[in-house]
């Protein structure tokens, strides 16, 4: 489960709870899908953490091309939207 972080696990050998918190992604994940138009159209670019800062990528991202599910997703404190209250796209 991407964006996803395990925050508790009860039970033992073969019977296990856990419990997952799962990260907002920012985006509508059935409008923005692989096709590359939301990080076209996401205008605030940020350091690429993939490639250890070395280059920029849109603020509107699939963090690398083997994603499970490719789905897009935009980071809390890079979004104008989220930031500012407004994004004119």
């Amino acid at each position: 489960m991407t964006l996803s972080q395990i925050e508790e696990v009860q039970g033992e050998i073969g019977n296990f709870t856990v419990k997952i918190k799962k990260n907002p992604r920012f985006v509508d994940e059935e409008k923005c899908i692989a096709s590359g138009l939301c990080a076209q159209k996401c205008p605030k670019k940020v350091a690429d953490e993939y490639n250890m800062g070395l280059k920029k990528r849109r603020a509107a991202y699939i963090k690398y091309g083997q994603t499970v599910p490719l789905k897009y997703a935009i980071g809390e404190k890079n979004c104008i939207y989220q930031t500012r209250g407004k994004c004119g796209v």
